[in-house]
């Protein structure tokens, strides 16, 4: 198949736009981009006070996703996509998606170890650890507590920069405010297929919290796929698992 054939088919599916975790950015997804671009056009996006992006005045989780709506319909005023969300990224999408329901242009909703729909707890400790910032000893350490594959090299340093970079309002907005925010009622009225891909080994979203606060709170027929050995940072941890995994869930919808 030539270039021109590959890019055309590319082009016949719905785009993938992705939204990244609390401290990562649009360059936290380029190893798994880098498995799933032969197949689909994907765009990552850097949130508001992330990857050096402008922030928001008025935060909430509303103004987050009417901004991940601008930013796509600039990129893609009239092409169908699925949105993919991890952690903080899942949340918003969820509020994104149901601020879509009836646009048929975003299709699918594809959740990786999202932060709950109603209240992410944390303990005291951790919060208060997590609330020095910018600090790259601090931030070493949360990528060691959230991860059961270990990164180094470049995935380390990507991971570690990624958070030093947060606009420090985004940072404690996210941390005080941001993960307590509840959209449980309007995720369970999302009107698109939600997909959710855990691993029961996940040090920041744990079982329980994706069993009593996630699922529950999700359109009834969303699909949940379990793995293990493998921590927070999925798309960090092991891309080449994560892109055959996504891979084979969403070829039904769009080979």
């Amino acid at each position: 198949m030539t270039t021109t054939d590959q890019s055309s088919l590319r082009s016949a599916k719905p785009a993938l736009v992705f939204l990244h975790y609390f401290g990562g950015a649009a360059k936290s997804w380029q190893w798994l981009i880098d498995e799933l671009s032969h197949d689909h056009d994907c765009l990552a996006l850097d949130l508001p006070g992330f990857g050096g992006s402008e922030p928001l005045v008025d935060l909430s989780i509303e103004t987050m996703a009417k901004n991940v709506i601008g930013q796509v319909k600039r990129q893609y005023p009239d092409r169908a996509f699925i949105l993919v969300g991890h952690s903080m990224g899942g949340k918003i999408a969820m509020k994104v998606a149901h601020r879509l329901n009836l646009d048929e242009n975003l299709q699918r909703l594809l959740l990786l170890a999202p932060s709950p729909p109603t209240i992410e707890r944390m303990p005291d400790e951790e919060k208060k650890r997590m609330l020095i910032h910018p600090n790259e000893k601090q931030a070493l350490v949360t990528v060691d507590k959230g991860t059961i594959q270990k990164l180094s090299g470049e995935r380390l340093q990507t991971a570690v920069e990624t958070q030093l970079a947060v606009d420090n309002g985004t940072w404690q907005w996210w941390l005080n405010e941001g993960m307590r925010e509840s959209i449980a009622d309007h995720a369970k009225n999302i009107h698109i297929p939600v997909d959710l891909i855990v691993s029961s080994d996940d040090p920041a979203i744990k079982t329980e919290m994706t069993e009593e606060e996630t699922i529950p709170n999700l359109p009834k027929n969303s699909k949940v796929i379990w793995t293990s050995g493998i921590g927070h940072l999925m798309q960090l941890e092991n891309p080449i698992w994560l892109a055959i995994t996504i891979g084979k869930l969403l070829s039904p919808a769009i080979n």
